[in-house]
């Protein structure tokens, strides 16, 4: 937060991070690795913490000095034996992370809340915020949707001309590839985005 003293004058400016909200729901530190499970490195958690998941399909989300606000919050469980063997195999780079866990009856909105924008944060015992962040969501988009089958072009109907048409899920590979920093960003960005004019054009 800026402010500027009004006397006597001066060009002095003063800065204060007193009322600024902690975190950034604009970037993607946590990882939502698989339907029940999210990683998100915050060290040592306290007991008495509330981590939520939040969700909202039109985009409403924002992050206030108390927490995100807005859309739909699901609380979160912390998991002091952290992310599962077969978690901490499929992505090392953040085998380190903490987990925390959706609970069972809320796992049925979890298709819907990834169809919008979505964020998590962190509060103390005392209800002080103490991080918040937005997700990436590659791991638990195969974890929900991934096809073991042949990929390619089948034709079906009874003239054989209707078109099914299988594709490896290029979009999320490259995203996690950016996120291991094995891809530059750019690069990463500029394949997702030749990759989506693709599928734009199959469309038509």
């Amino acid at each position: 937060m800026f402010s500027s003293p009004t006397a006597p004058p001066t060009h002095v400016l003063t800065v204060s991070a007193t009322g600024a909200p902690r975190g950034n729901i604009g970037r993607a530190q946590a990882c939502w690795v698989t339907a029940d499970t999210i990683a998100w490195k915050q060290g040592a958690i306290g007991a008495n913490w509330d981590v939520a998941l939040h969700y909202d399909a039109n985009g409403g989300l924002a992050l206030e000095t108390d927490g995100v606000t807005g859309g739909t919050e699901v609380p979160l469980t912390y998991d002091p034996a952290g992310l599962s063997a077969a978690v901490k195999e499929k992505f090392p780079h953040i085998a380190s992370y903490n987990a925390f866990h959706i609970p069972a009856s809320r796992l049925a909105e979890v298709a819907e809340a990834l169809k919008g924008q979505i964020a998590i944060d962190a509060k103390d015992g005392g209800g002080s915020l103490v991080d918040a962040t937005g997700l990436q969501i590659q791991g638990v988009l195969d974890d929900l949707y991934t096809y073991n089958g042949a990929l390619g072009a089948t034709f079906i109907g009874n003239s054989g001309n209707v078109p099914t048409l299988r594709v490896w899920a290029f979009i999320n590979q490259v995203r996690d590839l950016a996120s291991q920093g094995v891809l530059p960003q750019d690069t990463a960005q500029a394949l997702i985005d030749y990759a989506n004019l693709a599928i734009e054009q199959l469309r038509r």
